[in-house]
């Protein structure tokens, strides 16, 4: 654009120091009467050791314990030899395996505990609320238990392993086998290092005895993918159509497929296949067509606007859908990890959700958890569909929104994507203007408002989710006859059935608002090439912003965050850096425990001049490990302070030794406040300031970034020493025609460049 400027790089401040975590509270453990709590923990033990051999299957002959606790770590029980951890269900139930000789010193140290003797681990003892086997019923996924079996002699089901990564090859060998011996045909399966899916079909009767096999942690039935397919035809003029660069940035599309010979698709499309099997790889059902052109295009609707179609992005579409909108089982990965690998395809989207896969808190589902892990692991970046729920007329909009129905579709929960929600952008129907007197005619929303259609969080470890949302569609109401139009004030896509109509179709749904993310991300990529997708996240969620009409006046300030998260992206904010808004950005490797430390340069012209509000954005991205058999998900989590202090050394006693609950005072006036933001991998936080105060003005104090990263007890195994993440820093003094902070504080940056060039 004219006029802007290339972000500016943020180079860290020594030193790096220890984040050592302390005063916190520690876990309550129960206290109990010794003798009567042995008796009670050593009769739970014998039934489960009575009943555990009318338990199906096992690929070895340990005990699979279920264990509820009160104040107690899971690793806590890994002191005891023989103990292997392998899920943490939920605040209380840890499950375990043990073999016989564990089982045997196990009792001992109960008895001994019950008998007033001095034993190891007596806490671990006394945390213990019962000991169980984990049953059938616990086994019953939350669409199975919603929809009952299926009556079918062919029926589908998802059957979910324990994860035991040491013991994969025997675990899902013995598993195959049994299967077979019980007339259980396994259809199609996902192995990797979170998720050990199946899907297996059968008779009914013989499927039932799954919730009696051992290794089995979760049966449920297969997910339906929602997906879109009434497109309205909407007639539009000719405009001049140009070709994308041959070096535009590729974005894989997962989806329906795509149909190439679209007149303003036919020169983006650089790859197509498909992914399912005995299906060719072009749309059928104009769902991926539409998603597609607004991958491209970003905003059809600007593109009319402008009477021109130049494709900024290329695209690869990778087939996921057959014609009923679902497949035998969604080839996420192997589609991901080829176009990733033969095309060097770094940004996906995914605009299909689970409708059975209603997130309501506790474990993610498992294409979630795969999500989580190609982004960490192939180092890429997927932008997601919030889902769609079913508006209802007469409902309390927006308050509906915020009901459990209404919560994010599998895999919108996933972490280290960005999930995208849906705002509304018109608002005005065809029926409104043929009566344009006529009050009956209103819109489910207003202009920037949320969709009455769209999904809310939060997401996986209580994040902020969606974390952002762009325009996806409203509906039209008849305030007369109560009926509902859900499609009459939709977004402008691009028709696959072009042929015999119009190019363009109008389609609702959150759909259309992730691909219009994508197209942020693909223009961000082409503009800095060498950016993670650390850096691609963080610099678009520092460019979001509220939507000046989103605010509703039945909404507090929370609960519309828990709908529009971060707010709606800008390409011209993510892209450029402008003199009275100016970005600088940091890639770098965070060790364990440690604290990284920035000085923010604030340029003179920023802290002068009258009362007025000047923001100091910053945004943070990291891709941690995960696994969906741990309630905290997340392998290690990253926190961010903004302070102000004469000094770094002043600053850095304060964050080398702090709990949770008890961090220094941050800057101004923060939006989301660091416990809200900190829950996710991508955070970002506004912070206000009116009147900087004397302190700041004459230079005796200054404002320091601390970025802390902390691993969680069980994970200390599985992650990485250093972990790579990205920090955006966006100083606005929008209001200030005459600002020119890009000139200064580049001008700041030479000096302290010049400074530590001398030492």
């Amino acid at each position: 654009m004219a006029g802007g400027h290339r972000h500016l790089e943020l180079a860290r401040s020594e030193p790096n120091v220890d984040r050592r975590r302390g005063g916190g509270r520690p876990p309550a453990i129960p206290k109990r009467e010794a003798s009567a709590h042995a008796s009670k923990l050593l009769a739970e033990i014998r039934a489960a050791e009575r009943a555990a051999p009318a338990i199906e299957g096992g690929f070895d002959p340990r005990l699979l314990l279920r264990l509820s606790v009160t104040g107690l770590n899971p690793e806590d029980l890994r002191a005891f030899p023989g103990f292997e951890v392998v899920s943490q269900e939920d605040r209380s139930v840890v499950l375990l395996f043990t073999d016989g000789a564990a089982l045997k010193e196990f009792r001992d140290r109960i008895k001994r505990f019950g008998a007033g003797e001095s034993v190891a681990r007596r806490a671990v003892i006394q945390a213990i609320d019962a000991v169980g086997l984990w049953r059938a019923e616990d086994r019953i996924g939350p669409s199975l238990a919603a929809e009952g079996w299926p009556d079918d002699d062919a029926a589908e089901v998802d059957v979910e392993l324990w994860p035991i990564e040491r013991s994969r090859a025997p675990l899902v060998k013995e598993f195959e086998r049994w299967c077979g011996t019980n007339r259980i045909k396994i259809v199609g399966r996902i192995v990797n290092t979170v998720v050990f899916l199946f899907r297996c079909s059968g008779a009914t009767r013989q499927l039932k005895r799954l919730l009696e096999h051992r290794d089995v942690r979760r049966v449920e039935l297969p997910p339906q993918w929602e997906v879109s397919l009434e497109p309205l035809q909407a007639s539009v003029s000719q405009f001049h159509v140009r070709s994308p660069a041959p070096t535009a940035v590729v974005v894989g599309v997962l989806d329906s497929g795509v149909v190439t010979g679209h007149p303003l698709l036919k020169d983006a499309v650089v790859h197509v296949e498909s992914f399912v099997d005995g299906a060719h790889g072009f749309d059928q059902t104009g769902h991926g067509t539409a998603v597609a052109g607004d991958v491209v295009y970003g905003d059809i609707e600007d593109a009319v606007a402008a009477g021109a179609f130049e494709p900024l992005t290329r695209i690869a579409s990778a087939r996921m859908l057959g014609l009923k909108g679902r497949s035998l089982m969604l080839p996420i990965e192997e589609a991901v990890v080829k176009f990733n690998r033969d095309l060097g395809v770094r940004i996906f989207n995914l605009s299909i959700n689970n409708y059975r896969g209603v997130y309501a808190g506790g474990h993610v589902a498992w294409l979630a958890a795969t999500l989580d892990d190609l982004s960490r692991r192939l180092g890429i970046l997927f932008t997601v569909s919030a889902g769609n729920c079913q508006p209802h007329p007469d409902a309390d909009y927006p308050r509906r929104l915020l009901e459990t129905d209404a919560r994010i579709l599998d895999p919108a929960p996933a972490l280290n994507v960005l999930t995208v929600g849906a705002i509304a952008r018109h608002e005005k129907s065809r029926a409104a203007r043929a009566a344009s007197h006529d009050p009956r005619h209103q819109p489910g929303a207003r202009r920037g408002q949320p969709s009455p259609f769209t999904r809310v969080g939060p997401g996986a470890c209580g994040s902020i989710k969606p974390d952002l949302v762009e325009y996806g569609g409203n509906t039209a109401l008849n305030l007369a006859t109560g009926e509902e139009d859900a499609n009459a004030l939709g977004e402008l896509c691009l028709n696959f059935g072009f042929a015999q109509g119009s190019p363009f179709a109008q389609l609702n749904g959150t759909s259309h608002a992730a691909p219009k993310v994508a197209h942020v991300a693909a223009r961000l990529l082409e503009r800095y090439p060498a950016a993670s997708a650390n850096l691609l996240r963080a610099l678009i969620v520092a460019s979001a912003r509220w939507p000046g009409t989103a605010q509703h006046p039945d909404l507090r300030a929370d609960e519309l965050q828990r709908i529009v998260g971060y707010g709606q992206p800008s390409a011209q904010r993510a892209l450029d850096s402008l003199e009275n808004r100016t970005v600088l950005m940091c890639e770098e490797e965070l060790e364990i425990d440690r604290t990284h430390f920035f000085e923010i340069p604030l340029p003179s012209s920023f802290l002068s001049g009258p009362r007025r509000a000047r923001h100091i954005i910053v945004a943070a991205a990291h891709t941690p490990h995960v696994r969906s058999t741990r309630v905290e998900y997340r392998a290690s989590s990253l926190r961010f302070r903004l302070m102000r202090s004469p000094r770094l050394e002043d600053v850095v006693p304060a964050m080398t030794h702090y709990s949770d609950d008890e961090l220094p005072n941050e800057l101004g006036n923060a939006r989301p406040g660091a416990n809200e933001r900190s829950k996710g991998s991508v955070q970002s936080s506004t912070f206000t300031i009116k009147a900087p105060g004397k302190a700041l003005k004459d230079g005796t104090e200054r404002v320091f970034l601390a970025v802390s990263r902390h691993v969680s007890p069980w994970a200390k195994d599985i992650v990485d020493e250093k972990e790579a993440y990205a920090v955006v820093v966006a100083l606005e003094d929008e209001s200030n025609v005459e600002a020119r902070l890009y000139t200064e504080i580049s001008v700041m940056l030479q000096a302290r460049a010049r400074a530590r060039s001398r030492r």
